[in-house]
């Protein structure tokens, strides 16, 4: 379970995750990888874009009443500056490293300092959106071929105050 700041630590686990994988064999420099929002998405060779939260079925999550179990969407934007007769395939490279990634390295689990030993293991899983979903979801200004990969990241569990058992109300009448 984690804080209010469980959204960003998971991003930044992603972030971690494929620094790891892509430097030095992809890429020169772990600053090229990183969270980004739709205004700097281009200044990154690899841009992770966090495009939606969705509240899950809390019904699902029974046994951790305090909490709020959350979806989080993903999008892997690749932005390699090279030559251009290199350029796309440079991009493929690193698209098909985030698969890879991502395929071996599925679940964010007991090793991150976010999850308690009672919380679902988070899954990273590879989303099957349309092209014309991606298109849609793109930042302005990417072009209308820009190849990305989209994840949807889930369960990841946000601590309340409150219980969020609902209250039963019985009529006086």
């Amino acid at each position: 379970m984690g804080t209010y700041s469980i959204i960003a630590d998971v991003g930044q686990s992603l972030v971690t995750i494929l620094r790891q994988s892509c430097v030095p064999d992809l890429l020169k420099s772990i600053d090229q990888i990183g969270l980004c929002t739709q205004q700097s998405v281009g200044d990154l060779t690899l841009g992770l874009l966090l495009y939606d939260v969705q509240a899950m079925d809390r019904g699902l999550f029974h046994a951790l009443p305090n909490t709020i179990p959350l979806l989080l969407k993903y999008m892997m934007i690749a932005n390699v500056h090279a030559l251009p007769e290199s350029q796309a395939l440079e991009e493929h490279r690193l698209l098909g490293k985030v698969i890879q990634t991502f395929a071996e390295q599925s679940v964010l689990g007991q090793e991150q300092p976010y999850v308690t030993p009672q919380d679902p293991h988070i899954s990273i899983l590879f989303d099957n959106l349309s092209t014309e979903q991606k298109m849609r979801l793109l930042p302005t200004g990417q072009g209308v071929t820009k190849t990305v990969l989209c994840y949807t990241v889930s369960p990841v569990m946000i601590d309340v105050a409150a219980s969020t058992t609902p209250i039963r109300v019985r009529s006086s009448g």
